[in-house]
């Protein structure tokens, strides 16, 4: 990826583009994709926000991503950079861009650690054995979704979840509890169904 990390943006003919989108002039959005892609591309491969771990598959998400997020509802994204560029004088549009790309990247990241350990989670579940706890390692994930448990599930499931994420077996949570083993994974797999829907609808509506 080193190679891609030198790709530079024509800022002039990116504004003009960008200002003809705006405008309403649709069809300017694909050759200013063409000019943008590179860019941010490269904005993504150095982007402290994935991290040292990155991969070239997760850095194109990226430019994918900001793509997508310039062009959702309308251009709305792209008509906040005028404004922007008034309020921050001297800042280019290379320097928006990296902001955006960073955010993105950040929220990536986010609801990719949330839906690798979701999965983690289900294949527990499908197991019967306790997640390890070297699969627990995002702390922000465990913590999101220990949070959306709380404010949407039955006060039941969202206990069981919790001494799932701590390391607890079903068998664990049942003698805890008092159930039989079948209950505790009902209540589990209930539990994972909601929360399953939560990340798949939060990750479409990004």
């Amino acid at each position: 990826m080193r190679g891609k990390a030198n790709a530079s943006l024509d800022l002039a003919r990116c504004e003009e583009l960008l200002g003809s989108v705006v405008a309403g002039k649709t069809g300017e959005w694909t050759p200013l994709v063409a000019l943008l892609a590179p860019a941010l591309l490269s904005f993504a491969t150095r982007s402290r926000s994935l991290g040292h771990r990155r991969s070239e598959d997760d850095c194109s998400d990226v430019m994918t991503a900001v793509l997508e997020r310039l062009k959702k509802n309308d251009f709305r994204a792209l008509q906040t950079f005028p404004s922007w560029r008034e309020a921050n004088p001297g800042k280019t549009l290379e320097d928006w861009l990296r902001i955006v790309t960073d955010r993105v990247a950040c929220d990536y990241v986010t609801r990719k650690a949330r839906a690798t350990l979701l999965n983690t989670l289900g294949q527990a579940l499908d197991s019967g054995i306790a997640p390890a706890r070297t699969a627990m390692t995002d702390a922000q994930a465990v913590r999101e979704l220990v949070e959306h448990a709380d404010q949407e599930l039955p006060k039941e499931q969202a206990h069981l979840l919790k001494r799932v994420l701590e390391g607890a077996s079903a068998d664990t949570v049942a003698r805890e509890t008092g159930e039989s083993r079948d209950q505790v994974e009902r209540r589990l797999r209930a539990a994972y169904a909601r929360l399953r829907r939560w990340v798949d609808d939060d990750a479409s509506a990004a």
